[in-house]
């Protein structure tokens, strides 16, 4: 199992991140901007995406993520959230 940690922080800078995590190059863990650090080509192999809760720092990449690479793989991008539905946010 590797776990690459692409962002971990509350707010952005030149070296700061939102939380997300790379798990085994196919899963992430939220969807902040960390996510925009990784290659195109490793994007595409992400089919589960795990939400700890709805906040931007969170999501705020998912949408483009989906945007960006979803019609180039041949698995769709399977959101896991729990009690996001009831704050306005469908992400499954």
């Amino acid at each position: 199992m590797k776990l690459r940690i692409l962002g971990c922080r509350g707010g952005i800078s030149r070296y700061l991140r939102t939380t997300s995590l790379l798990l085994d190059n196919g899963i992430l863990i939220d969807a902040g901007t960390g996510v925009g650090d990784v290659c195109l080509r490793q994007l595409t192999r992400v089919n589960h995406v795990f939400v700890g809760h709805s906040h931007l720092d969170h999501i705020g990449l998912h949408p483009l993520l989906v945007d960006t690479v979803e019609w180039m793989s041949n698995k769709p991008i399977t959101g896991h959230a729990t009690h996001l539905r009831h704050q306005g946010i469908s992400l499954v």
